[in-house]
């Protein structure tokens, strides 16, 4: 999960989705060293990219316009591109190439340990 995957796919039965990583994103899972924390994120990522839309919440304050889910005691914060921009949650994502990233995309921005989630 290293580096973008901009070109790496994952199939749904409807629609296949890329996922996109920030560098932030990549610094906090390399930053872990807990490798089977980073192997259960990892498996999170495919499941959310394989069925996106399930029932996963949004945050709130400085998480609005992101998805969160959780792994153990971290969270996941994501947003799927085609209903950032349906929901006019650009902003919030505040994505600097917005309109080169296709619908299809899936970025994930942090990773954040549930205990630290308040704190920022």
């Amino acid at each position: 999960m290293r580096g973008r995957a901009n070109g790496e796919l994952m199939s749904k039965s409807s629609q296949t989705y890329n996922k996109d990583f920030t560098d932030k994103f990549d610094k906090q899972l390399g930053k872990l060293g807990d490798p089977i924390r980073v192997k259960r994120i990892k498996q999170k990522v495919d499941e959310i990219i394989e069925f996106p839309y399930r029932d996963i919440r949004f945050g709130a304050g400085r998480w609005r316009g992101k998805r969160e889910e959780r792994v153990g005691d971290d969270r996941l914060m994501f947003a799927i591109c085609e209903q950032c921009r349906k929901e006019k949650h650009q902003p919030y994502n505040n994505c600097h190439n917005c309109e080169n990233i296709p619908n299809n995309t899936i970025r994930f921005f942090e990773t954040v340990d549930s205990h630290k989630y308040n704190k920022r």
